[in-house]
């Protein structure tokens, strides 16, 4: 990540764990790119935007979608 990992507690938190591992666990599980793992992890974050209830945790995640980088040892 450009910066550190934010959340919110509270009835969205469960969004963030779900979001946070999702782009590695794909990887290992499917046996991905790492390309393909962070587009998944993309639209984990943007899926996970939409059913946010708080104003605060759409932020974060935003935040936490925007500042996610995948460093490719082969590029």
């Amino acid at each position: 990540m450009r910066g550190e990992l934010a959340f919110t507690i509270g009835e969205d938190e469960r969004l963030f764990k779900e979001c946070a591992n999702y782009g590695l666990i794909h990887k290992l599980k499917y046996n991905s790119s790492w390309r393909e793992a962070y587009e998944k992890s993309i639209e984990k974050f943007n899926e996970a935007i939409r059913r946010a209830k708080s104003i605060w945790s759409k932020m974060w995640l935003r935040y936490d979608r925007d500042a996610l980088v995948c460093y490719d040892a082969h590029k």
